[in-house]
């Protein structure tokens, strides 16, 4: 069964997505478990001091005291491995041709586009303007997608 290439580049950015995210959650485990947290923390305050905005200076603060603290790495270990896992098993059910793929990959998309739709309001780029969109046309392309395909 030959799928079309937009389906193909859905999967593929779904299973390489899901693998990276799996990884990272691995490398922040280990930094976690080796108390690493503080000695990081360090390393990257150092550069995020030369932030030209203040709120990115406050933000890289914010972020500096939690990576210090070990246990916001297993928390953000344990989320890294929970998103991971969730889009490798869309992408898994796309690539098998499952009935309820599409629909897994609409709903998840779907769940994310209201806050999207906010943080464009609050705080306008060209980047989220993007995310938004190729969130937006991958739910239409998957509904379309999934159903022509039950019919």
């Amino acid at each position: 069964m030959t799928r079309p290439g937009a389906l193909r580049l859905i999967i593929l950015y779904k299973l390489v997505r899901g693998g990276l995210a799996l990884v990272l959650a691995l490398l922040v485990l280990i930094l976690a478990v080796g108390h690493f947290g503080t000695p990081l923390a360090d390393a990257l305050s150092g550069a995020l001091h030369h932030l030209a905005h203040p709120w990115a200076h406050r933000a890289g603060d914010a972020l500096m005291k939690a990576v210090a603290t070990n246990r916001y790495l297993y928390v953000a270990a344990f989320a890294l491995g929970v998103d991971g896992t969730f889009t490798l098993l869309e992408g898994a059910a796309l690539a098998r041709g499952s009935w309820w793929g599409p629909w897994l990959v609409v709903i998840s998309t779907s769940m994310l586009l209201p806050p999207e739709v906010v943080g464009l309001f609050r705080h306008a780029s060209a980047v989220r303007a993007v995310i938004l969109v190729l969130n937006v046309a991958i739910v239409a392309y998957l509904v379309s997608h999934a159903r022509r395909t039950r019919a």
